[in-house]
């Protein structure tokens, strides 16, 4: 059962990259909009209002040194013990953090997201619960013969069925959940808070503006096909945690990932990235629609990708998006070779957390995010 030479790739950026708090924003009344049409406003119309940030032009961000792939290096002080972190990658810079969670705190977040109910991970498909292989032998199969002999209509109704009930022909086949580390936060996540400050190096404030942590998890076939964790718009697109008049169009601005692993699995659920420090394949050619294999399926590809990392218990997996303005220090470009997803589960179950750490850009600098309430 196939459809030899064709590739269907869907990727969907909406809304659904932030939760429900953001739509809970208290939005003051503007005298002036922080954006007009396709410029970025200097200035909101004054201090007082809500999207105003008093940051001053010392605002940095900071990237780790990865020094070179397989290198080990030791960060002190953070939470009272020794850190290590495994350079795994240079193109991106992906680090490696093992036993950045203890075991309570895995088993915490888990029990913390549980107890939030989990939701079906909206990629724009329904749930399925039936018997796959008994529907797909009452709808028969296609084969290249059918493309010249039937009805087109006959064979989209086909991929749409496909589509729409085959776990593994989904973009994404998870649960989520979103647990709030600002001031209202349960103690062990915002103390996770104070430890990713010193593990990042980053300001207080980039972090604080962060967004909430996702915990997701994954159950057999579950999966989430290649995709970057920021998105290329153009320089005056605003940010999504910065768009506080909620335009049509805006942009994620996530600067650094990281992923915790919170169980060990039995078969599966590996984090690959596609072309992490690959000198003969780039974004260019991964990315093209003409090619005649999908290294974007991971449901299939995982072990073609130039980096597979397994899933470890308390594990962390840290790298950077984009790359630093050299101008503004501020948000720069997004590094396309950050192309990475989780791998299907084969045996058992996966769960997984991410802390998003947003970042304005030299245009935004001034609006503050919109999911920062502080941590006091």
């Amino acid at each position: 059962m196939g459809f030899p030479g064709i590739a269907i790739r869907l990727v969907i950026w909406s809304s659904l990259y932030y939760p429900h708090f953001a739509s809970n924003v208290k939005i003051k009344k503007f005298t002036k909009p922080c954006f007009v049409g396709d410029e970025i406003e200097n200035t909101c119309s004054d201090s007082s209002e809500s999207c105003h940030e008093k940051i001053g032009s010392g605002l940095q961000l900071v990237r780790l040194d990865g020094i070179k792939t397989g290198h080990v290096q030791w960060l002190n002080d953070i939470d009272s013990k020794s850190v290590k972190l495994i350079t795994r990658a240079m193109r991106p810079v992906v680090f490696e953090i093992p036993e950045f969670l203890s075991p309570e705190e895995c088993d915490h977040i888990i029990s913390l997201a549980k107890d939030s109910g989990l939701k079906t991970s909206n990629s724009g498909f329904s749930t399925y619960d039936g018997d796959l292989e008994e529907e797909l032998t009452q709808a028969g199969t296609l084969t290249p013969r059918p493309f010249n002999e039937l009805n087109i209509k006959k064979i989209l109704r086909y991929m749409n069925f496909l589509k729409n009930k085959s776990p593994r022909h989904r973009w994404r086949f998870s649960e989520h959940t979103w647990l709030r580390q600002d001031v209202t936060a349960d103690p062990v996540l915002k103390g996770l808070h104070e430890r990713i400050i010193k593990l990042t190096k980053l300001p207080r404030k980039i972090v604080q503006g962060g967004e909430p942590m996702q915990v997701v998890r994954y159950e057999k076939y579950g999966h989430y096909h290649a995709h970057m964790d920021s998105t290329i718009k153009g320089p005056t697109v605003p940010c999504c945690h910065q768009n506080y008049l909620r335009a049509h169009d805006c942009k994620v601005c996530r600067f650094v990932t990281i992923l915790y692993y919170l169980n060990d699995v039995e078969d599966g659920g590996q984090t690959a990235f596609l072309i992490a420090d690959n000198m003969t394949t780039t974004p260019d050619e991964l990315e093209n629609s003409k090619a005649d294999t999908d290294e974007f399926n991971l449901s299939v590809n995982c072990h073609s990708a130039n980096l597979v990392i397994p899933p470890t218990r308390g594990t962390a997996i840290m790298w950077y998006n984009n790359f630093i303005d050299p101008d503004s220090g501020l948000l720069g470009e997004v590094d396309r070779y950050t192309s990475h997803g989780g791998c299907e589960v084969i045996k058992g179950e996966k769960w997984i957390a991410n802390n998003w750490l947003t970042a304005p850009t030299k245009y935004s600098r001034h609006i503050k995010s919109i999911f920062d309430n502080g941590f006091d």
